[in-house]
């Protein structure tokens, strides 16, 4: 999955509700590993796309083409608390 291929794929992420999330993937990097405090949001392939630690958010892929605003109303409520 990791290189130089996009591709668009639907990913559960849990703190997202039940409906999958469309994850666009341009030129995808990885999260090589997460450590405590942080933890895993969401894996593709057993490789880590998204992940969280206070009010710091980090995804290996772009949510804003999707037109899908939960991953953005996630953050901000992250970053509210």
């Amino acid at each position: 999955m990791v290189g130089r291929e996009s591709f668009e794929v639907d990913i559960e992420i849990p703190e997202l509700g039940k409906k999958p999330f469309r994850c666009i993937f341009i030129r995808t990097p990885a999260i090589i590993r997460v450590e405590q405090p942080a933890r895993k949001l969401a894996t593709y392939e057993d490789i880590i796309i998204a992940a969280v630690e206070d009010s710091k958010l980090a995804v290996t892929f772009h949510s804003e083409p999707s037109g899908d605003t939960r991953l953005h109303k996630y953050f901000l409520k992250l970053v509210k608390s």
